[in-house]
């Protein structure tokens, strides 16, 4: 269940990008279910997903800050 962005939301006033593209994360959701019932689609989405998680690394290292991989 993806609940709705309100104002004064802490996700809003720290990260704008969130309300700026909320329908992505529906969408994605929707994704990872189909993915749970076409293997095929599955390992795409794995891949996408990993190469996602890499890249979000990438950038934080490059600011300076840290993630879950340290």
């Amino acid at each position: 269940m993806v609940l709705p962005l309100v104002a004064g939301d802490p996700l809003l006033e720290e990260r704008p990008q969130a309300k700026q593209h909320r329908n992505r994360y529906p969408a994605v959701y929707e994704l990872s279910l189909e993915a749970t019932r076409r293997p095929a689609l599955q390992q795409t989405f794995d891949a996408m997903k990993s190469s996602a998680v890499d890249f979000t690394h990438e950038q934080h290292q490059a600011l300076g800050l840290t993630t879950s991989r340290g």
